[in-house]
């Protein structure tokens, strides 16, 4: 949802788009990262560069800020903190959780938004089912947690994996 909202974001004319991610192009996300091709895949090329490199093709004169790292690092503060609204895209537990404290400390209204696809094993595959989730957060409104969208052990796995993988590995 991330590079086809930012995309869209640009067409509207906002001014400045900070885009977070530590991934990289690569084969299996080519299906879903737009503008991405296979020569970036083969370069390894972080997605946020992709899609900044996009949005200044436009020719729009909307200024795309790319930052190669994971939400909750340090220095994704400051951005984040300027924002007048946050779009969270992450596919991961521990985001969203960073997003969701985020988003009720510094009273930064956070749209979540949550694709899923359920493909049987069959051949071959057929799709049996496309939900999607759309969750405004701000005060006054129930968070992520309280809804049930996050599973803090999870999120807690998947930091420790990001952490520490020598202990996530180990348990």
């Amino acid at each position: 949802t991330g590079s086809a909202l930012a995309m869209l974001l640009a067409r509207l004319g906002v001014g400045q788009i900070v885009l977070i991610d530590n991934d990289i192009v690569d084969r299996t996300n080519l299906n879903r990262l737009h503008f991405s091709r296979q020569s970036d895949a083969d370069a390894m090329r972080p997605k946020v560069e992709v899609v900044a490199n996009e949005i200044a093709q436009l020719g729009l004169g909307v200024r795309a800020l790319p930052i190669e790292a994971w939400v909750g690092d340090p220095q994704c503060r400051d951005p984040l903190r300027a924002c007048d609204v946050i779009f969270g895209c992450t596919d991961d537990h521990e985001g969203r959780l960073f997003l969701n404290r985020f988003a009720y400390y510094y009273a930064v209204p956070v749209i979540d938004m949550g694709l899923s696809v359920d493909v049987d094993h069959g051949e071959p595959p057929t799709v049996k089912a496309l939900d999607g989730r759309v969750t405004v957060l701000c005060p006054h409104n129930a968070c992520l947690l309280c809804r049930g969208i996050i599973n803090p052990q999870i999120a807690y796995a998947e930091t420790m994996k990001r952490t520490n993988p020598e202990e996530y590995e180990q348990r």
